[in-house]
């Protein structure tokens, strides 16, 4: 049995699978591990704006895609290489700040994820296997979730003043959103020679191109296995 969340069934740390047990054993988080969640959330509503994603304990990447308060869909989980580990289908949703969602991995185990969500839109929470609570990793968000409706107990504002007339040219624009046209992997560096590798982008992903460096496009988005890193630029397309 293998799970990316737990260990699994205890006598099976022996058992020679795609993911060991051994490598995905796992105590309880200690306390106090993470910052607590601030008191007052900027949000009173969140929700998915599209592809998702966490880094576990354990060292596995989870990603899906899903848009509103709403999870569903298909599941992938990529182990520290970036290979994908495990597929399944994730359910769900997220009421408030507060997130809650099963991911029924295709090999047998049903991942529960439980989380809250900080003012900045990140969320952090735990994860554990429905069949052996006992077994738990603890998850960072590496992307943040989108405000649906604001707290419920914002005071009400004065209007905002006209306005000044403009002194010069528009902030800078956002960065441009590309769609990646090969797998391709993902350094910490722009340099796949002395950087570290830390996982692949799929063919399909759509990304954000902060800048481009020495043949490499930075990029950033919820399918880059750690949030934001460096791919080559040939598999990259310009905006």
């Amino acid at each position: 049995m293998s799970h990316l969340s737990i260990a699994g069934k205890s006598g099976l740390l022996g058992a020679a699978t795609a993911l060991s047990a051994a490598a995905l054993q796992l105590a309880p988080a200690p306390a106090g591990a993470r910052p607590p969640v601030p008191l007052s959330p900027g949000c009173g509503q969140y929700q998915f704006i599209g592809d998702y994603s966490l880094h576990q304990s354990n060292g596995f990447t989870v990603q899906f895609s899903s848009t509103g308060p709403g999870a569903g869909g298909s599941a992938t989980a990529l182990d520290s290489s970036g290979k994908t580990a495990l597929t399944g289908t994730v359910s769900g949703s997220i009421t408030g700040t507060h997130m809650d969602f099963t991911i029924r991995w295709d090999s047998g185990p049903r991942g529960h994820y439980t989380g809250d969500i900080g003012a900045d839109g990140f969320a952090h929470g735990n994860t554990n296997d429905e069949a052996h609570p006992g077994s738990k990793a603890s998850w960072d968000a590496n992307v943040p979730l989108g405000c649906a409706t604001a707290p419920a107990h914002a005071p009400a504002q004065a209007p905002a003043p006209a306005p000044a007339p403009a002194q010069g040219p528009a902030g800078p624009a956002q960065p441009p959103t590309v769609t990646v046209s090969v797998d391709v992997d993902v350094y910490n560096i722009p340099d796949g020679d002395h950087g570290k590798k830390l996982g692949i982008l799929r063919k399909g992903s759509q990304v954000q191109v902060l800048d481009r460096q020495n043949g490499f496009a930075h990029v950033k988005g919820g399918a880059v296995p750690t949030g934001i890193g460096y791919a080559w630029g040939d598999f990259i397309p310009s905006a």
